[in-house]
């Protein structure tokens, strides 16, 4: 919680782990952490709001780019777009990396994609779309020139 974390130890830990991977930024992406069927429901993307992140990468000019443990969910979630949209990392690690590299992410409801925003944050000015119900918002705030909305 972030009464027990100091911002400054998130930056510091997403750095080291950002330089650790040699991660470098992809600005012209948006990368959607979509969880599937290791995830409740009630804590999945809805199609409505599928639809929603798809209309914002349009108005933004972003490729869609989906990292998921979930493939056929995700296929059924994003099935209206017109492109290949799922990232294909050969592991967890690439899977992180993609997300990491983002310039604009939507986050599940998950520590990996907190760390792999904090990432990003520490190492650009990021947008990180979060759910409303994003249990680690307020941790994320350690960087002031990130963007962080409730989508």
């Amino acid at each position: 919680s972030p009464k027990h974390i100091l911002p400054e130890s998130i930056d510091a830990v997403a750095k080291s782990i950002s330089n650790f991977l040699s991660i470098k930024s992809r600005p012209s992406d948006l990368v959607i952490h979509v969880r599937g069927g290791d995830f409740p429901v009630d804590n999945r993307i809805s199609n409505s709001h599928a639809r929603l992140i798809a209309k914002y990468a349009r108005d933004n000019s972003l490729e869609i780019k989906i990292v998921t443990n979930d493939e056929k969910y995700a296929s059924e979630l994003f099935g209206f777009l017109e492109h290949n949209f799922i990232f294909k990392g050969r592991n967890a690690k690439d899977d992180f990396i993609s997300l990491c590299c983002a310039k604009t992410l939507y986050l599940s409801n998950s520590t990996f994609a907190f760390w792999a925003a904090a990432c990003s944050i520490s190492m650009q000015s990021s947008v990180v779309l979060i759910p409303k119900d994003f249990p680690f918002r307020n941790m994320l705030k350690f960087n002031t020139e990130a963007c962080i909305k409730e989508f």
